[in-house]
Parts: C-alpha cells; sequence; structure tokens
C-alpha cells in the first residue's frame, strides 16, 4: 500500500478556487484503479494544500501523474500556484482501524 503526497504552494486568495478544482478532478477520477481515500490539508499560513491518496498499488500510485484529467488538473490549476507542485509516494505502515490503528508493513 501506498501513500502519494502532493504539496501545492498557491498564490493569496486562491485556496477556495483550488479545493472546488480538486473535487471537481476527484468527482472525474473516482473509479481509478487502486485509488482509495484522499484527503486535502490546508497549512493556510504558508499558502499552501497537501493531498494524501492511498493507493493499492506503487504501479497504480505511479500511473496517477498521467491521468489525463490529473494532467488537466495541474494544467487548468496553474495560474493558482507560486510554485509547481512537489509529489512523493511513500510506503503506508499503519491505518485507522476502528479506534486503534493497524499494521500493513
Amino acid at each position: 500500500m501506498k501513500a502519494a503526497m502532493v504539496t501545492f504552494y498557491l498564490k493569496p486568495g486562491k485556496t477556495d478556487e483550488f479545493v472546488n478544482r480538486v473535487q471537481d478532478v476527484l468527482d472525474k477520477t473516482r473509479d481509478t484503479p487502486g485509488l482509495g481515500p484522499i484527503y486535502l490539508v490546508s497549512d493556510p499560513a504558508k499558502n499552501a494544500c497537501m493531498t494524501f491518496g492511498i493507493w493499492e498499488t506503487a504501479e497504480e500510485a505511479a500511473l496517477w501523474p498521467k491521468n489525463e484529467e490529473f494532467i488537466r488538473f495541474l494544467r487548468e490549476s496553474g495560474p493558482l500556484f507560486v510554485s509547481e507542485p512537489v509529489r512523493k509516494v511513500c510506503d503506508v505502515l499503519m491505518i485507522p482501524k476502528g479506534k486503534g490503528e493497524e499494521r500493513v508493513a
């Protein structure tokens, strides 16, 4: 299991528009093989938003940057960014299980 994290540094005042664009791309890609939950969090002090997506395999996570809808999202959202988004894929070691956690690696 993999987690893909992408950090987006946004121009001031662009967070709401960015959130709408993220929701739109997620609505269009929900059936992507291997894609699990995706979380969107923000760091308002840095005008940054981060996505955390869970993938079943490394191969499926590696295909996401080539997804046509994701490419379109990046192209159309480009004017909102201060810099290029940064993506990192990591191993998932633990996932929530009820009120506790479950080790997966």
